[in-house]
């Protein structure tokens, strides 16, 4: 439920996932409001096949979550869900829906962000101005980079699938310390 563990600085994580230690072995099929907020550091943060919905804040103020894997089912990453919090490897289960983003829902700091759906066009500046994701792989589903996407970030490394044909105006505009991108074939438009 709600702030179910909100504000219990010394536990470091739940495992979710069956055949973990110590796994909650109910049928998870949501996770509510601010419901983990303030726990410690998480060395992995991964659902079960079960969960379907995931509301805002649910890990805001965690501090650092080493890795993250958003589930498929989930179509949404919620208003301050990672506020507040950084991790080292971020990557979404591969599927055809698309994810929406909704304000402050992203880690402040991802090392590695792994993009392996569609992500709603509008919602890509989520990854941009004022976040540190120093590599991003955009794949599944992802046909256009939209305009200002990753503008002013502290990207560092690009990789595109080749279902992108299309990165659009000022997409990786100001990302200073931008060393390398891998562009595929398929991509005909630039700008």
């Amino acid at each position: 439920g709600d702030y179910a563990f909100a504000n219990c600085p010394l536990l470091n994580g739940v495992p979710f996932v069956e055949g973990s230690m110590n796994a909650v072995r109910c049928p998870l099929t949501r996770i509510g409001r601010y419901a983990f907020a303030g726990t410690g550091n998480w060395s992995l943060l991964k659902f079960p096949d079960t969960i379907t919905t995931i509301y805002e804040g649910a890990f805001a103020n965690c501090g650092k979550i080493s890795t993250i894997w958003w589930p498929a089912k989930v179509n949404r990453i919620p208003y301050k869900c990672f506020d507040n919090v950084s991790c080292d490897y971020f990557q979404m289960d591969e599927c055809d829906s698309e994810l929406s983003l909704d304000a402050r829902s992203m880690p402040r700091t991802i090392n590695s962000l792994y993009l392996k759906r569609p992500i709603d066009k509008t919602n890509w500046h989520q990854f941009g101005e004022n976040h540190e994701t120093y590599y991003v792989y955009i794949g599944h589903g992802n046909k256009i980079i939209p305009e200002c996407a990753f503008i002013n970030s502290s990207l560092q490394y690009v990789k595109i699938s080749n279902e992108v044909e299309s990165i659009e105006y000022s997409a990786f505009a100001m990302c200073t310390g931008l060393t390398e991108i891998q562009i595929p074939n398929s991509v005909t438009t630039i700008g």
